[in-house]
């Protein structure tokens, strides 16, 4: 009897380290998968962004190739601007794996201005892309307390993911404040594509692991993230309080 119930004891012993090492395989495996898109989409845009500076550095700004020069220059820096999104958000991914405590510096904004300057840095890009985006922004405007830096890498983030899961047409992005407190919404849709865009030099690839990241933030800044996928739907929901009027 004791020797049947040690065996049966040293069975379950066996089956849960299996599973136990089943499961560490998968995470070291997923982890690695990880890194190896991140290396991928940074060393894109690095060596896109050395290709075109190197470009500029030899073509002369003349009125005849005026336009095509802008171009670059803009391409060059919204490269820049993904690039810079992406360290960022990894960043945040290395505090959170150390368990590091995120630090925010909050200040006094004005809601539609600050939008604003977000979503013009982009404004170029999603253009050509075929996907412009258009901002409706609160009537009146409102002050809020963020932390600026953060809560732009967020929307960077968001409205860069849009792009990646969206059909052609436009992105939509709303700001609201709830006229019966002090919370305020930020809001952004498009057109769902379910199989995404694959092509392989979309600027935009590569910030999936930017939505977790966004959602931990938005979290310890005491707000929420919400995200739906329908069949032709993307949409974002960003619920914040400290809206100061």
């Amino acid at each position: 009897m004791k020797r049947t119930f040690y065996f049966k004891y040293q069975s379950k012993l066996i089956l849960q380290s299996e599973q136990e090492i089943k499961l560490l395989r998968n995470i070291v495996n997923q982890q690695r998968d990880f890194n190896s898109k991140l290396v991928h989409e940074c060393k894109v845009h690095s060596q896109f962004i050395f290709v075109g500076l190197d470009i500029l550095m030899q073509v002369d700004y003349t009125p005849e190739n005026k336009s095509e020069y802008e171009k670059l220059v803009y391409a060059i820096k919204e490269s820049t601007l993904i690039f810079k999104t992406l360290l960022s958000n990894f960043s945040e991914h290395i505090h959170s794996e150390y368990g590091k405590k995120t630090n925010f510096k909050k200040e006094t904004l004005s809601i539609n201005e600050y939008i604003h300057t977000i979503i013009k840095d982009l404004q170029f890009y999603l253009s050509t892309s075929g996907q412009p985006i258009a901002a409706h922004l609160a009537t009146p405007s409102f002050t809020v307390l963020l932390d600026a830096i953060k809560f732009q890498q967020v929307v960077r983030t968001l409205i860069l993911n849009a792009r990646q899961h969206g059909s052609e047409g436009s992105i939509n992005l709303a700001v609201a404040k709830d006229p019966s407190g002090d919370t305020w919404t930020l809001t952004i849709t498009n057109s769902y594509n379910p199989t995404g865009n694959k092509q392989e030099d979309n600027p935009g690839l590569g910030l999936g692991f930017g939505l977790f990241i966004s959602k931990q933030l938005i979290e310890s800044m005491g707000g929420e993230l919400e995200i739906h996928r329908t069949d032709h739907l993307f949409k974002v929901t960003l619920c914040m309080k400290d809206a100061l009027g």
